[in-house]
Formats: C-alpha cells, sequence, structure tokens
C-alpha cells in the first residue's frame, strides 16, 4: 500500500499539467481536451426532468463507453456541489481528479490484483518488485501522467475477471458470475470483455473434463454467463434503449474499427510502423513494455506456469485471454497507441517469477526440485527482470524531467 500512495505522490506533477486554467488546458493538448467538454455536458443540468436524464445517458459521442463518463461524474460530483455553475471551469480540481481516479488509481489497483493473482502475496520482496516492474513500464507510466482515459478502469476490469475466474475454482458460482459482470463492465467501458471468448470456453470444457459440470450443465451455466455479461452491458449502457443513439453508436464503432486497421490518416509515421503484423507491433512492445528477451521469457514463465505449480488455473486463463487478445492486436489493429496494449501485456509481466515459485511450491517433475534448479531459476528470473527493469527506469526518466 505504501508503494502504492508513493506512485500515485511521484505522478502528482506531472498530473497537474495543463491544468491551471482553461487556456492552460486548451494549450495542453491531446485526447482530454475533446472528451471533457463532453463529460461537462453529461453533468449539466436540462430545464426539465427530461432534458437532465437525456444529458446524463446520451452523450452523443460514444468512442467511450458510459462506464468511464459515469465514473468521472462520481469523482467530479462533490466539485460540482460546492461550484454549482461554475463548476466547469475549475479546471485546476477537476484535471487532476479525473487524472488520478480514473486513470492513475484503477490501473494500480490492476497491478495489486496481478500481483496477488500470480505471487498470492507470500514472499514481500518478490511481490513488491513484481509491483514495480508493473507500474514503472514505460507504456503504464504514460498512461498514468498527465492522461484522463477510459483504459485504466478497463485494465481493471480485465484484471478483475481473471481474478474471479481463479477464485472460483471451477465451482461454477458466485465468483464464476462476478466475472461475467466485469467482463461486461469491460465490453461497455472498451469492447476488451470479448476477448474472453476462449477463456470462458476453456473453463466450461476443463469443468467438464474434471467432471465438475457435465454438458448441459456446462450449457446452461455458459448461458446465463453470457445472459449476465450481456445485461450487464446493456445496463451500463443507458443509450443503447434510444434507437437513434445506438445508430450513432454503430456508426462511430465502424469508423473506429477502419480507423484500428488502417491506422490515422495524415499520422506521423517514420517507422511505417501503423500496420498489422508482428514485424510493426515489436516495436512497440520493445518501446512502451519489454524487450524481446524479456517478452520470450515471460512467454515461457506463463507456459511453465500453465503446466507446473500452484497456480495452474491462473496462467491457463492467462494464457487463454492473452493469445486472443494479442492475436487480435498483431494482426488486425494498425494503430500503436500505447494504452491499447496495457491489458495485454500487463497480464504477461506479472508472471515474470512464476518458474521459480513453481519450482518453489515443489509441484515441479523429480528434476526441477533439486536445489540447483531452485537457485537458477530464482537467479534467472531476478535476472531477466533487473535488466528490463534497469531499461525501463532509463526509458522513464525524460518523461520526469
Amino acid at each position: 500500500m505504501g508503494i502504492a500512495v508513493l506512485y500515485v505522490l511521484l505522478l502528482m506533477p506531472s498530473n497537474l499539467n495543463g491544468s491551471d486554467d482553461m487556456q492552460a488546458f486548451s494549450r495542453y493538448g491531446g485526447d482530454e481536451v475533446v472528451i471533457y467538454p463532453i463529460l461537462m455536458d453529461v453533468m449539466q443540468p436540462g430545464e426539465t426532468f427530461s432534458a437532465t436524464l437525456y444529458h446524463r445517458f446520451i452523450y452523443e459521442d460514444y468512442h467511450y463507453g458510459y462506464p468511464f463518463y459515469a465514473w468521472s461524474m462520481l469523482v467530479l460530483l462533490p466539485v460540482k456541489l460546492v461550484y454549482g455553475s461554475e463548476f466547469a471551469e475549475q479546471i485546476q480540481i477537476n484535471l487532476p481528479l479525473l487524472r488520478v481516479f480514473v486513470s492513475v488509481l484503477p490501473v494500480v489497483l490492476a497491478c495489486i490484483v496481478l500481483v496477488f493473482i500470480f505471487t498470492r502475496f507470500r514472499n514481500g520482496i518478490v511481490s513488491a518488485a513484481v509491483f514495480l516492474f508493473l507500474l514503472f513500464a514505460p507504456g503504464t507510466l504514460q498512461n498514468n501522467q498527465g492522461f484522463w482515459h477510459p483504459d485504466g478502469l478497463n485494465l481493471l476490469f480485465v484484471c478483475l475477471t481473471l481474478y474471479f475466474l481463479q477464485r472460483d475454482r471451477f465451482n461454477y458460482g458466485r465468483n464464476f458470475y462476478l466475472a461475467a459482470a466485469c467482463i461486461g463492465l469491460s465490453i461497455a467501458t472498451r469492447l476488451y470483455g470479448f476477448f474472453f471468448v476462449l477463456a470462458i470456453g476453456v473453463y466450461l470444457l476443463v469443468g467438464i473434463a474434471r467432471k465438475a459440470l457435465s454438458w448441459g450443465k456446462a450449457i446452461r451455466r455458459g448461458v446465463f454467463f453470457v445472459l449476465l455479461m450481456a445485461a450487464v452491458v446493456v445496463f451500463s449502457s443507458p443509450f443503447i434503449f434510444r434507437s437513434d443513439a445506438r445508430a450513432n453508436m454503430m456508426a462511430i464503432m465502424d469508423e473506429k474499427s477502419t480507423e484500428m486497421r488502417e491506422g490515422y490518416a495524415d499520422d506521423y509515421d517514420p517507422r511505417n510502423d501503423h500496420r498489422p503484423g508482428w514485424d510493426a507491433w515489436y516495436p512497440a512492445f520493445e518501446d512502451h513494455y519489454t524487450e524481446m528477451f524479456c517478452f520470450f521469457f515471460l512467454i515461457a514463465s506463463l507456459l511453465f506456469g500453465s503446466f507446473f505449480g500452484d497456480q495452474r488455473l491462473t496462467h491457463w486463463m492467462t494464457v487463454c485471454w492473452f493469445v486472443v487478445i494479442i492475436g487480435y492486436l498483431i494482426f488486425f489493429v494498425a494503430v500503436k497507441s500505447t494504452q491499447y496494449v496495457l491489458p495485454a501485456l500487463l497480464p504477461l509481466m506479472a508472471s515474470i517469477f512464476s518458474i521459480p515459485l513453481a519450482v518453489s511450491s515443489g509441484q515441479v517433475p523429480a528434476v526441477l526440485r533439486q536445489r540447483w534448479a531452485r537457485i537458477g531459476s530464482w537467479l534467472l528470473a531476478w535476472g531477466v527482470l533487473l535488466a528490463q527493469f534497469v531499461i525501463n527506469l532509463i526509458k522513464d526518466l525524460p518523461r520526469f524531467q
């Protein structure tokens, strides 16, 4: 908890950038300048009760889902109650609050969830190292410094889905359906929840193989899961109940889909990165998350933890999530916005100690229970982490100057 508080304080100066007044904000630029007026309109009361409801729910720009605006409204509600009609001009208060509570805090919470599901907090030094490793990835910092956006919330919903699936442990009960609710919130916020399709399918099939479910029960549980997920999507996206708003949303999604496939028109692209394919994506991974030596070590760690150790379920669910989301990004997305990769790479990065943790659990082949295997696996994991962490810190330093 202390690390989390210090991290938020460390980022406060950058989260005050452009918040002196409206002129400074307009010069700061970025997506915030576009979406801030939308939030102010959503929070604006109408002349009648029906007009107020329209403002609250029909925000007419559906690039980001309603949970993002709903949480942003709750964050700013105390400011609105204090300043009344002059609320929108309080940029020096509103903008830092939005950046910290809508972007930074959800990412910090998501990283805590990831550290827990991969380490169980059994070793304080290891847990702290993984936490810092996630927080100081250049891509994580970029999302957390002067950037009010929905991607932190989306990341949190993704990580909570993995947490509830791990917690359910093939009981297909309350935690299974809490995972469905989190997937629904992710879909409503940023559409990422759809990429859990393989994980949920595998989770049900494994239940059948373990005789925890019959085929009939698996079908019924799966149908109810989908219905609950869909209900969460609908009721956390109230504009869906209006036909004109739905049509507007579909038009925006179609436009955005084309943009994702083809890249931003006339955008500066000196390396020709704005195209799908591994050759275009791996420089983005190296720039903002991990070098290739670490990337492939992390994949090996994730796969190792899927077959050995006492957290195999967590690793298998993460593998299923990672394969689908990273495959979609690499083969179908041209735009390399850093925040798009957060839900794909942070769960992978959290598996950095999966090999030594599995070896230390004793649930490995006999040859790996030897002292040399334990020591060697820890030295290897620590070596990779420290090497990548130093590289990331070198990249991070200019962000604090």
